[in-house]
Order: C-alpha cells, then sequence, then structure tokens
C-alpha cells in the first residue's frame, strides 16, 4: 500500500471519530434557540456520550440553560447545573450526549428536537 494512501484512511478515521464524538455541539441559531427553551422547561438532564469509550451516565440538575456565538453561523447550547454532589457547573453540551426524561426513560435531546443524530444508544431507564 503507498504511503499516500496509508496517510489518507488514517486521515479518514480519525476525522469520522472526531465526527461522531460532536454531533450537536455546534448548531444554527434556530436550533440553538429551541434547545435552550426546551431544556429550562426541563428539571434534570442526562448527560452521556454512548459512543465515548470510558464516559458514565451523569444525572445533573438544571440551574440555568442560554446560548453563545461559537463563532460564524455556528452556536452552542451552554448548561448551567449541579451535579449528583451539589457542585455547580457551567459547560456547552453535545444534544446528542443530553438525554431528557419522558414517561420513565431517558431519551436523547437531539431526536427529540428532530436534529440529526446518532446518540448510540437506545431510549434507557431513567
Amino acid at each position: 500500500m503507498k504511503l499516500k494512501t496509508l496517510i489518507t484512511m488514517a486521515f479518514l478515521a480519525l476525522t469520522s471519530a472526531t465526527v461522531k464524538a460532536d454531533q450537536l455541539a455546534l448548531i444554527t441559531l434556530d436550533e440553538a434557540k429551541k434547545a435552550a427553551d426546551y431544556i429550562g422547561r426541563q428539571r434534570e438532564l442526562v448527560l452521556w456520550c454512548a459512543c465515548c469509550e470510558n464516559e458514565t451516565k451523569e444525572r445533573v440538575s438544571i440551574t440555568s440553560v442560554y446560548y453563545r456565538s461559537a463563532g460564524g453561523d455556528l452556536y452552542e447550547t451552554v448548561l448551567k447545573y449541579k451535579d449528583s454532589e451539589g457542585n455547580l457547573h457551567e459547560r456547552a453540551i453535545d444534544l446528542a450526549y443530553a438525554h431528557v426524561f419522558i414517561n420513565g426513560q431517558a431519551h436523547c435531546l437531539g431526536q427529540i428536537l428532530e436534529m440529526a443524530c446518532d446518540p448510540c444508544t437506545a431510549p434507557f431507564e431513567w
């Protein structure tokens, strides 16, 4: 195999892994507004990237949510929350890996908002 082909294959493999990990981290302004509005009506979320190795589910209590520009036409959803120990955090979230409570199960927020994504998990017990 030629070195150029090998380098191209390695680049594509790394790129596809990165894309899977950040599906709905950067979104449009309309999507960010829709997400912030939906999250603002929730009390809790489960943050969990089922696609990521060594990632554990984190059930968090929402204190507030907003969106901010990430440059150009892209925006991110920022969550302020308390973890299970009561520590306050603030971070941008990927909507493909934020899960909301519906009928006793955690559902992918990105899918609930009808955004194309693969959360790498079916709805799971809350």
